[in-house]
């Protein structure tokens, strides 16, 4: 899997709609840093996510982008 960016936009894997923006990488890329635009309890937040627990957003998925 190629790294994630600084930049890109992305939603978790396996929960509900959830949309975000990547401001972090760790030095290894096995954990991200994630704004979040849209998450259930978590919109604004900035939280530390394991990158196989998230995925790009397609821009199809979200007319805002």
């Amino acid at each position: 899997m190629e790294p994630f960016l600084l930049g890109e936009s992305v939603t978790l894997t396996d929960a509900a709609p959830a949309i975000g923006h990547i401001v972090g990488v760790s030095d290894d890329g096995s954990t991200v840093e994630v704004r979040w635009t849209r998450r259930p309890g978590h919109d604004h937040d900035v939280t530390f996510e394991s990158a196989s627990a998230i995925r790009r957003l397609h821009e199809s998925e979200d007319g805002t982008l």
